[in-house]
């Protein structure tokens, strides 16, 4: 609980105090937003306002994981070094298409297919290694079981060690693509990137926090309600 409330604190220190530097290093490398003189004439008043704010929410959201984990002397899990990798990646495919915007300043940024390729070649990346880190109890940071509120029994691997390992490929491409897009879709030039990345980010934090509340092992009076899973805490905090 300690190093949630360290990582919560340091992140949101890091995003107030240094979002004003961000902003005016953003200014002065001239990474605006591009508007189009055709679009609406409202939209023209936006022309400049810095963009690749996700820099800073990456930036913040990775110093607090690790400050945390540090002040309460642990080591940071592969679960949480996988979210991680998922947000640099995925980042990194954000900051590209920004920065052909403003480059070359046009709206258009990565292609449609480069962005999914960008995308997938996260989703390889994680799924190879959530699914090669067994703990000592064999338990991966990602299951091969399609999951809700907890696996449901629906093995992937039943259709064999190969087409299994394609579906569960492909599946968490589909669960990543769905999760970037969806916060991406919904920005726009009034700053609405943070907000709805603050509803998906604080989602998955009360889910990681309940799920380790009653994670097996600490729920003993009903262990046929509790949650195998890897790290849970860990993935509230980052």
């Amino acid at each position: 609980m300690r190093a949630l409330l360290a990582a919560g604190a340091i992140s949101l220190a890091f995003t107030l105090f240094l979002t004003p530097a961000f902003i005016w290093l953003f200014r002065k490398w001239k990474w605006g937003q591009f508007i189009r003189e055709d679009g609406p004439k409202t939209h023209h008043i936006k022309r400049g306002t810095p963009t690749m704010g996700g820099v800073v929410i990456i930036f913040a959201s990775v110093i607090g994981y690790f400050t945390g984990k540090l002040i309460n002397g642990e080591t940071p899990s592969i679960s949480a070094l996988l979210v991680i990798l998922a947000m640099v990646g995925l980042g990194i495919v954000g900051f590209i298409d920004d920065f052909i915007k403003t480059h070359k300043q046009r709206s258009l940024g990565l292609g449609g297919w480069a962005k999914i390729a960008g995308q997938a070649v996260v989703a390889v990346a994680f799924a190879f290694f959530a699914f090669g880190s067994p703990n000592e109890r064999g338990v991966t940071p990602a299951s091969t079981q399609i999951s809700v509120i907890r696996d449901t029994g629906f093995d992937l691997m039943m259709f064999g060690s190969v087409v299994g390992s394609i579906l569960l490929v492909l599946w968490i491409f589909l669960l990543i693509s769905a999760t970037s897009n969806g916060v991406n879709i919904t920005d726009g030039l009034d700053g609405l990137a943070i907000g709805a990345s603050i509803m998906a980010i604080g989602a998955y934090a009360v889910i990681g926090f309940w799920q380790f509340n009653q994670a097996c092992g600490r729920v003993i009076e009903n262990v046929a309600s509790c949650y195998e899973i890897r790290d849970p805490l860990d993935l509230a905090v980052i």
